[in-house]
C-alpha cells in the first residue's frame, strides 16, 4: 500500500469560473510576506485526467495512453492510490521548491479550471486550503464577452468556454458541498470588505493578516503569461465599482441582452439563490437591453453548435448581424 506520510508544503488553491476576479484575489494573497505564486500553473489537470478514459486529447492517442496506464497500475494492490502518492510527492516537492525561490513557505496555485478536479485535489492535498471564488454569473458572462469574445461571436460555442459558463457553477457548488474544509469567497463581498475574508484565510493558514497586502499593485506581478490580461492591472487594490457594471453592459446592447437571456435560461435558479444572487434582477437587466424586435431573434444560436441544417445556415447570418449591431452601437 502507498505511504501517506509525504510531507506537503502549506498550499492554497483558488478555483472559480474564469473571469470571476481570481487574478485579483491571487494578487492580494500573493502580496503577503509568506506567500508565493505564479500566474496560473495548470499543472494538476493533465496527470489527474490521465486517470480518466475521456476528457483528455493528445497527439499520441490518449485512449491508448489511458489503457497503458491502467495496465501499469494493475500490478499494485491499490494502483490508483500509488499513483496519487507519486503525484503528491512530485508536486509537493515542486510547489515547495517554487515557494523557496522567493524565500516563502506557502505556495498559491490559482487555476480557475481546477473546478473540474476539485475533489481530486482534495484527495491529493487534504491539508491544503481550497478557496472557491464565486461571482454573479451574469457578470462573468459580460466579462467573457468583453475580454475574450469581443465581436467573434462564434467563440461562444467553443467547448471549454461553454463549459466554464454553463457547467462551472454546478462544479463549484458540488465542491462546496462535498469537499471538507472548503472556504467560499464571494467576489462582491470581497471587494466591499476584503479584510473580512483575508482575516479568515490568514487564520486558516496560521499567518498574520498584513494590511499592506491589499495594495497588491505595489508588489511584483506573478511570473507567467496566464491570468487576467486586462482588469487586474488597471487597479492597485480591490475596487467596488466593477460589481454592477454587468447591468449597464447588458442594457447597452441588444446582442449582449439576447445572449444573456439565452445564458440565464440555462442557469440553475436554485443555485443562484443559494449564492445570494437575484434571478429577478438578472431578468430585469436583460429586459432593459432588449427591444421589441430583438426578442424575436434566436440569440441562443450564438451559444450553440447547431445540429439542424436551418440552424447551420442561420447562425452565420446571425453572427454577421450581431457584429453589425455591436459596431453600430446603442
Amino acid at each position: 500500500m502507498a505511504d501517506n506520510s509525504v510531507l506537503t508544503p502549506p498550499l492554497i488553491f483558488i478555483l472559480s469560473q474564469p473571469r470571476s476576479g481570481s487574478s485579483m484575489l491571487q494578487r492580494v494573497l500573493g502580496s503577503h510576506s509568506q506567500c508565493m505564486t505564479t500566474s496560473e500553473p495548470w499543472v494538476l489537470l493533465h496527470p489527474i485526467y490521465a486517470l480518466r478514459p475521456r476528457g483528455l486529447k493528445a497527439k499520441y492517442s490518449e485512449a491508448t495512453a489511458y489503457r497503458g496506464l491502467m495496465g501499469f497500475l494493475s500490478v499494485f494492490e491499490d494502483g490508483e492510490e500509488e499513483y496519487y502518492q507519486a503525484l503528491r510527492q512530485m508536486w509537493s516537492t515542486l510547489y515547495a521548491k517554487a515557494a523557496a525561490t522567493a524565500g516563502k513557505p506557502i505556495f498559491i496555485d490559482k487555476t480557475p479550471r481546477y473546478y473540474l478536479i476539485g475533489k481530486e485535489i482534495n484527495r491529493l492535498f487534504p491539508d491544503a486550503l481550497m478557496i472557491v471564488l464565486i461571482r454573479n454569473p451574469m457578470a462573468v458572462l459580460v466579462s467573457v464577452l468583453d475580454t475574450w469574445v469581443k465581436e467573434d461571436w462564434a467563440l461562444l460555442s467553443n467547448p471549454p468556454l461553454k463549459r466554464d459558463l454553463f457547467e462551472g457553477p454546478g462544479y463549484l457548488q458540488s465542491i462546496c458541498e462535498q469537499v471538507p474544509g472548503v472556504m467560499t469567497v464571494r467576489y462582491e463581498d470581497f471587494v466591499d470588505q476584503p479584510e473580512v475574508d483575508l482575516q479568515r484565510i490568514c487564520e486558516r493558514m496560521g499567518i498574520v493578516f498584513e494590511p499592506g497586502m491589499l495594495r497588491y499593485g505595489h508588489y511584483q506581478k506573478p511570473a507567467g503569461e496566464l491570468g487576467d490580461p486586462v482588469g487586474v492591472d488597471r487597479e492597485t487594490a480591490p475596487v467596488q465599482h466593477r460589481k454592477e457594471q454587468w447591468k449597464a453592459r447588458i442594457g447597452s446592447s441588444v446582442v449582449v441582452a439576447g445572449v444573456a437571456r439565452g445564458y440565464l435560461k440555462e442557469l440553475d435558479e436554485g443555485l443562484l439563490l443559494k449564492w445570494g444572487y437575484s434571478p429577478e434582477e438578472m431578468w430585469s437587466a436583460v429586459a432593459a437591453g432588449e427591444r421589441w424586435w430583438s426578442r424575436r431573434l434566436p440569440w441562443d444560436l450564438l451559444l450553440q453548435v447547431p445540429s439542424s441544417l436551418p440552424g447551420k445556415l442561420l447562425k452565420p447570418c446571425l453572427i454577421l448581424f450581431a457584429r453589425f449591431l455591436e459596431r453600430r452601437g446603442p
